[in-house]
């Protein structure tokens, strides 16, 4: 393994989020700040993926690489199955960037308390995995770069 070459993820936790886009509402085009194309998709669940989200975007680019958003409400989010989401991929994946691992109770506290997480990145990693809190409004699971 070269030096920049990252982990490419072969897991079951992709698989289990429907990604399928004849399911998803087309939203529109954008362009990013490099000027690439893509499109958004947006689907509402009726049943919460992981037990906690409850939207999912995907951004579809042109060279058919995709980055997926999943999305859920801060306050009206179970902290059991956010703990039990974080440690599976810390178990998975070992600890982030940061060096952070494990999910504990004082930091689920915190987050309660002060409505905001910087969360996890997983960025050696491909597609790079991220979970954070958003606004003081949402939590968010990002993959970025999914193929």
């Amino acid at each position: 393994m070269g030096f920049f070459t990252k982990k490419k993820i072969e897991d079951d936790f992709i698989s289990e989020i429907n990604l399928d886009l004849n399911t998803f509402q087309y939203i529109h085009t954008e362009k990013n700040k490099s000027g690439s194309e893509f499109k958004v998709y947006r689907k509402t669940l009726s049943e919460l993926q992981f037990g906690i989200f409850s939207i999912i975007e995907i951004y579809q680019f042109n060279d058919g690489s995709k980055n997926v958003f999943l999305t859920s409400d801060i306050n009206n989010t179970n902290y059991d199955l956010l703990k039990l989401i974080v440690n599976r991929l810390v178990n998975k994946y070992g600890s982030d960037f940061l060096g952070s691992g494990i999910l504990d109770e004082e930091e689920i506290d915190n987050i309660a308390i002060n409505n905001f997480w910087s969360g996890r990145t997983w960025d050696k990693v491909s597609p790079v995995i991220s979970i954070d809190g958003i606004d003081e409004e949402f939590f968010r699971l990002s993959i970025l770069g999914l193929n």
